[in-house]
């Protein structure tokens, strides 16, 4: 029965013109209502004096009967209209859990990739690397995860923390530019902090770094360990820039294949021995691999085709 009809059952009860059959259908419905939501009816009518519908004598007027009954009938109706429009606005008016989409981004060898977050952070994200982060932030924290290589700088906010997991390594900063590096092939993972405090946490160790330190969480050991950075070589590759100092040849060609997207191949492994020191800004890798030719004159490169370059020859240091 909609509201409408009741609400004429009722104005045609009290106008006494109500038909046997719908004084009948009444009844029904009143003993239906009655029935479903006794205990909450008989509180909140008990609250505002109703007594009728709890029992009691028979009048001895049977008009005068008949006229309290349906007076509580009316008062049972309009107490569940209002039970049934308050339950039904303040259901309307809960708030609902908000789901946030979460984003994943991942750039091949040879692609990097800046992005910036909902609360102003900009990420440069290293080639063969991975991010996932929320398309906004909700919530007490900032919170992402990463694999690979990127440089942050953080949105200051004191009162959210920007949290970064990078396998076993949790990185909590408020705002500050930093660069994580957790390749998975590598031995350690490296945070290096260019301005601010970060604090690098894994389950059984913890630092806090400031500008131009670096911890280095051992993947093997589980320790983290301080050093001190003495200059911007760690993050000159969001810039475009490759510098490698002392390092050797299987190193320096294990950051041209992500850098470039390529492979390399050694004719012979002592090859991968030999050092090299050079910078070398926005080049194509045709101009780096002459450069290296250059450098070490024993050495060879052919391409094998578009993505291998073979390495032969002797290095001399």
């Amino acid at each position: 029965m909609t509201e409408d009809q009741i609400k004429n059952l009722m104005k045609k009860y009290l106008e006494e013109g109500l038909t046997k059959s719908e004084e009948m259908l009444l009844e029904q419905f009143d003993s239906t209502l009655f029935t479903e939501n006794l205990e909450e009816v008989t509180q909140r009518l008990s609250r505002n004096n109703i007594k009728h519908i709890q029992g009691g004598q028979r009048p001895s007027n049977s008009k005068s009967y008949s006229r309290q009954h349906w007076l509580a009938v009316a008062a049972t109706i309009i107490v569940l209209i209002t039970i049934g429009t308050v339950s039904y606005y303040s259901m309307q008016q809960k708030p609902q859990a908000i789901e946030v989409a979460q984003v994943v981004k991942t750039t091949p060898f040879g692609k990097r990739l800046t992005l910036h977050l909902s609360d102003g952070t900009k990420v440069h994200l290293n080639a063969g690397s991975t991010i996932e982060f929320p398309e906004r932030f909700t919530g007490a924290e900032r919170a992402i995860k990463m694999e690979g290589e990127a440089f942050f700088d953080v949105s200051k906010d004191s009162t959210r923390p920007f949290i970064i997991h990078s396998g076993n390594v949790k990185t909590t900063v408020l705002g500050t530019s930093f660069n994580i590096n957790s390749f998975g092939e590598n031995s350690a993972i490296k945070v290096s902090v260019k301005s601010g405090k970060v604090t690098v946490n894994s389950p059984g160790d913890g630092v806090v770094i400031g500008a131009y330190q670096q911890a280095v969480f051992d993947k093997k050991t589980k320790k983290i360990s301080k050093e001190t950075i003495k200059s911007d070589d760690q993050f000159a590759w969001k810039d475009g820039v490759l510098q490698f100092k002392d390092l050797q040849i299987v190193e320096v060609l294990k950051r041209l294949e992500r850098y470039y997207g390529v492979d390399f191949s050694l004719g012979n492994q002592s090859i991968g021995n030999c050092h090299l020191t050079a910078t070398f800004k926005n080049e194509s890798l045709t101009s780096v691999m002459e450069s290296i030719i250059y450098t070490k004159k024993g050495l060879r490169y052919q391409y094998v085709n578009d993505r291998e370059i073979r390495i032969t020859g002797k290095c001399t240091d």
